[in-house]
């Protein structure tokens, strides 16, 4: 007896190339960005030794996510998404090299931590409509609706119900 009778929905969506190839080539970035959270988080417990210091830097970007969204989802609307893409991965490395800088040299403070999540995650509020996948209808290349170059197959959207 198979477990399934079907391919799950959630499985479906990777018979499309362009979401597989997408999806395998964020894995290093989703990996890296784990990575820099755990590390911000123990870098605060290390300087301050302090529980609300490890909060303050865990939980902020999540503040900043729910105030900065509704900007960032305005500007995945109006640009390319490819572009908007680019540059949101390349600011993401442009606020961790000072960081990392700061933290060799040894005089890396607790307020570093929080300017730069708070300047990381105002980028990252454009990053999260970048990783929603794109929708039957529209063009993934340039944002337009006109396009349907997503071609899912037909249970792979769920129906809502």
């Amino acid at each position: 007896m198979r477990l399934f009778r079907r391919r799950p929905t959630s499985l479906s969506l990777l018979a499309d190339a362009d979401f597989r190839n997408y999806f395998i080539a964020d894995l290093p970035f989703e990996f890296g960005a784990e990575i820099r959270r755990f590390s911000m988080s123990w870098m605060a417990l290390t300087l301050t030794g302090s529980q609300f210091w490890v909060g303050l830097v865990t939980g902020l970007p999540g503040l900043t996510i729910a105030l900065f969204a509704p900007f960032a989802g305005v500007a995945v609307d109006r640009y390319n998404r490819r572009n908007l893409l680019i540059g949101v991965r390349a600011a993401f490395v442009v606020f961790a090299l000072p960081l990392g800088v700061l933290a060799v040299t040894g005089q890396i403070e607790p307020w570093h931590l929080i300017l730069v999540t708070l300047l990381g995650r105002r980028v990252a509020g454009i990053w999260l409509f970048q990783s929603v996948p794109p929708v039957a209808g529209v063009d993934v290349h340039d944002g337009s609706r006109s396009g349907g170059t997503c071609n899912l197959p037909a249970d792979a959207i769920p129906d809502g119900g």
